[in-house]
């Protein structure tokens, strides 16, 4: 049941990631993945793999409640797995263990909750571009922007699928403070990092929105 589940949400993935399927047919397919790795755990699964799959799907079906517990015990398996002579688990499964908690925490309304989990996940792996800009952006939704500031910063050469965030998270909590020249210059960097820039149709138009936004604050500034 375990594999089968995994199997249905990787082919349900790459449905999204290449625009396939309509809406309804995803829908469906969601439901059926919640169904099969649900009866996985009833019959004793307990793999980091399984624990994974089936939180994934709480998210995506919006059982946040569900998904914070899933996550938890996740996290529970791989210190359990660190105390052994098993192998170790994979260092980014963890990190997006304590990412993905962070962000349901947020969709919970608890930021404090949020904040310790990016927090204890940059404990374990202080370089992680993907917990900084998670981190950040709930900082800058506080209004909290020197600290937002100083967490991003902290990401000064992201890897290539993080560098679009990073730069346009930090372009966000420079306009915030009013610093529109240098975040025109960070929105110019995200666009650059991404395949297809200002016409990607993902994440290129979102930057060029706030490239604009920002051009035209600085405009009114002088």
């Amino acid at each position: 049941y375990g594999y089968y589940g995994e199997s249905i949400i990787h082919h349900i993935e790459y449905l999204m990631n290449s625009g396939g399927g309509d809406s309804q047919k995803l829908e469906m397919m969601w439901e059926m993945a919640r169904r099969v790795v649900n009866e996985a755990l009833k019959r004793g699964g307990h793999s980091g793999g399984l624990l994974q799959s089936a939180s994934r799907v709480a998210i995506q079906i919006k059982e946040y409640e569900r998904a914070v517990e899933l996550l938890e015990e996740l996290l529970a398996h791989h210190d359990r797995i660190a105390m052994t002579n098993l192998p170790k688990s994979d260092d980014g499964s963890r990190v997006e263990a304590f990412n993905q908690l962070g962000l349901v925490q947020q969709n919970l309304k608890n930021d404090d909750k949020a904040e310790l989990a990016f927090r204890t996940g940059l404990q374990f792996f202080p370089t992680s571009c993907a917990l900084l800009n998670n981190l950040a952006c709930l900082y800058r939704d506080q209004q909290r922007l020197q600290e937002a500031y100083d967490v991003i910063t902290q990401c000064s050469n992201p890897p290539d699928n993080q560098a679009p965030a990073t730069y346009n998270n930090l372009a966000l909590i420079e306009s915030d403070g009013g610093h529109y020249e240098a975040a025109i210059g960070h929105f110019n960097l995200a666009l650059r990092s991404i395949p297809g820039g200002e016409n990607n149709p993902h994440f290129g138009s979102h930057i060029l929105n706030n490239l604009e936004e920002a051009t035209r604050k600085l405009q009114e500034q002088a």
